[in-house]
């Protein structure tokens, strides 16, 4: 059976060799919180608190 999706457990974000500066409770679930991974798309929907240092 083929999940369209998976629900996992983010701990950090790192880019090249840097950990960004992400507080690890931005990524549990509830509401309107959690993370998807998603390998049928190519968009990607961060909040604010992700994105800022993200795009840095």
């Amino acid at each position: 059976m083929c999940r369209p999706h998976y629900n996992v457990n983010m701990k950090a974000v790192q880019v090249g060799r840097a950990f960004l500066n992400i507080s690890i409770d931005v990524f549990e679930a509830g509401d309107r919180k959690g993370t998807i991974t998603d390998s049928g798309t190519t968009l990607a929907y961060l909040p604010d608190v992700v994105y800022e240092p993200f795009s840095k």
